[in-house]
């Protein structure tokens, strides 16, 4: 797949994630993951174990599909938050793919059961006309059940 060159902005910058990591990902947050994870389980009931978690961050949904029995990867283009990820599977003796990669040029067709991104970005909404036009944006990586999160 081709992958554009962009411009940088604002979450590209790893200085950001070190600085806000203690208030974004407080542990109180980390802790709610798997309460979340079950809401959204009961949501969108899945078919299949192979999951996808989007811009992962430190991993709290990856490593909650991961206890669920879930064969999961998590994408995230930050190697600081990466690295909070694995400490983090260690410390729960939990396996998942980690990938460091821009999600928006992350596909693996037919890979994927589930796929989740649930960080509530700021720039959800500055984002969504570009998630719009991104190589197979949930087809490519949900076809085998078609969820999409």
């Amino acid at each position: 797949m081709k992958t554009h060159k962009r411009s940088n902005e604002w979450f590209e910058d790893d200085a950001f994630w070190r600085e806000t990591f203690p208030f974004i990902f407080a542990e109180k947050r980390l802790a709610h993951a798997d309460e979340m994870i079950g809401k959204v389980l009961k949501l969108a009931p899945v078919q299949g174990k192979a999951a996808l978690d989007l811009c992962c961050g430190p991993g709290r949904f990856s490593i909650a599909l991961a206890e669920r029995g879930f064969s999961v990867t998590g994408v995230d283009r930050t190697k600081y938050l990466l690295q909070k990820a694995r400490l983090r599977a260690r410390a729960a003796k939990i396996s998942v793919e980690w990938v460091q990669k821009d999600m928006r040029n992350f596909v693996r067709p037919g890979a994927y059961d589930f796929v989740l991104s649930m960080f509530r970005r700021l720039d959800i909404l500055i984002f969504a006309k570009k998630m719009q036009s991104c190589s197979g944006m949930s087809s490519n990586r949900c076809d085998r059940a078609g969820h999409f999160s």
